[in-house]
C-alpha cells in the first residue's frame, strides 16, 4: 500500500509504525473509509493470539501435527515426528 508523506509525517509524528498499521488493517473494524482496533479490542486480540501462541507451542512440543481433510471432513491426525 502507497503511504503519503502527510501520513509518513503523522506516523513519524505519533509514535505509529508500520506494523501497527498493518495489525489494524488486518484486526480493525471498518468503518467507512477506516478501520479502527481501539483499546477493548486491542485487549481481545492479545487475548486471542495468546491462546493460539499457547496451541502452537504445544504442537511445537509434539514435533509437529499433521491433519489429513476430505471433503470439509477430518478424516485423522497424527504427531508431524510419526512413521505415517
Amino acid at each position: 500500500m502507497q503511504f503519503t508523506r502527510h501520513a509518513h509525517q503523522r506516523m513519524t509524528q505519533r509514535g505509529i509504525t508500520r506494523s501497527m498499521i498493518d495489525l489494524v488493517l488486518e484486526f480493525g473494524e471498518v468503518e467507512q473509509d477506516k478501520a479502527i482496533l481501539d483499546k477493548k479490542h486491542a485487549q481481545q486480540l492479545i487475548r486471542e493470539l495468546e491462546e493460539k501462541l499457547r496451541t502452537a507451542k504445544k504442537i511445537l512440543d509434539k514435533g509437529g501435527c499433521v491433519v489429513v481433510e476430505a471433503d470439509n471432513a477430518i478424516l485423522t491426525t497424527y504427531n508431524y515426528q510419526s512413521k505415517h
